[in-house]
């Protein structure tokens, strides 16, 4: 889809309006001419386009570089939670910020700037197809191909075109959701409750209930969020992380507990304790969706749920039951912030509360 956007594009620009209309718009060439100068790269200090003598203070440098490298690190690893979702898959942290930092050694090195993971390329290359390691390596040795002996075409493309895409990319991974859910935080829980005699309170009303979450965890986004767009990222996440550190630091210091047991082919998670953002991977690690029976029961009668995003990380687990056709009870989910959005997939109810196996559990 976008590479078809970008040749329509071309074929607008170059067979309409410049010859037709008499109008142009910005071209890669009009911003910066791609020419066999840049093709192949050289170490900084064997080029004659830099400058060694004004290195600039010491300070400047580091001050720069350490900022860089957060973002750099901040939005690979979100990066890597959306690919995650998309793929129902478990990245490696680790293996993802070693492979940032050497290339961006390498990149310095070659006299070049620096980069790391877009949410937007891997989300068109999800989109594409690609949902494998090897497709980002194809797709890198794609565009060093094209760049080594089709620089020339390059410099034709619209502008505007390259914007588009990048446009319709954003549309498609950002979550509208949160904007109602954010809205409906601050709203008052009585002004959301039904009617005492059980009747309907509207469709809106119904809809804000069942997208609600917590009052918290809707300052953090908003305070976050700005934050990006005054700043940077590196201190929105910092300012953000804080917050939720001092509020969980606040509430609760007992670890979290999940066990297992089995009884009449139906398998229990029962979870104890506190379930923040924190806790992500041992809850992703926990389920075994290819190996549970047909019904799966998740016990949260023990658990305290601090933040709406470790909620987030239930939908790619819910959503592979529901792929494999299994069904799965939620059990005590007292919080009704955030029942509604789990019970949206096909073979997700809600259970009978107080209701747990009596076979003994293992924990985990």
């Amino acid at each position: 889809g976008a590479l078809l956007g970008i040749l329509a594009s071309c074929v607008l620009e170059f067979a309409i309006f410049r010859p037709v209309l008499g109008k142009s718009t910005l071209t890669i060439r009009d911003k910066s001419v791609l020419d066999n100068h840049q093709v192949v790269p050289r170490p900084f200090f064997l080029n004659s386009d830099y400058d060694l003598s004004e290195w600039g203070s010491l300070s400047n440098i580091i001050s720069q570089g350490v900022t860089l490298a957060l973002v750099a690190m901040l939005e690979s690893l979100l990066c890597m939670e959306v690919m995650n979702d998309l793929t129902s898959s478990s990245g490696e942290a680790n293996r993802q910020l070693w492979a940032l930092g050497a290339s961006n050694l390498l990149a310095g090195l070659l006299g070049t700037m620096g980069g790391n993971a877009l949410i937007e390329l891997c989300v068109m290359n999800v989109q594409s197809g690609g949902r494998f390691r090897c497709s980002s390596t194809v797709c890198a040795l794609g565009l060093m191909l094209i760049v080594t002996f089709g620089y020339d075409m390059l410099n034709y493309i619209p502008v505007a075109s390259l914007a588009g895409v990048m446009v319709v990319v954003v549309i498609g991974f950002v979550r509208w959701a949160s904007i109602p859910a954010v809205l409906a935080a601050f709203i008052p829980r009585s002004w959301l409750e039904p009617g005492r005699d059980g009747a309907s309170s509207g469709r809106l009303k119904e809809y804000l209930r069942s997208v609600r979450i917590g009052l918290f965890d809707a300052f953090i986004i908003v305070i976050v969020t700005t934050l990006t767009a005054v700043s940077n990222l590196a201190i929105a996440v910092g300012a953000g992380v804080s917050l939720s550190a001092l509020r969980f630091s606040y509430q609760q210091a007992e670890p979290l507990k999940i066990a297992t047991s089995m009884g009449d082919g139906v398998k229990l998670y029962s979870f104890n304790g506190p379930i923040f953002f924190g806790a992500r991977h041992r809850v992703v690690d926990t389920f075994k969706p290819q190996e549970d029976p047909d019904i799966v029961e998740i016990d949260f009668a023990g658990a305290e749920i601090f933040d709406f995003a470790i909620m987030q990380e239930f939908h790619p687990i819910l959503a592979h039951y529901a792929q494999l056709g299994k069904t799965v009870r939620l059990l005590n989910l007292k919080d009704a912030n955030h029942l509604p959005a789990l019970l949206r997939f096909a073979t997700t109810e809600e259970g009978s509360n107080n209701r747990s196996l009596s076979q003994s559990g293992t924990e985990l």
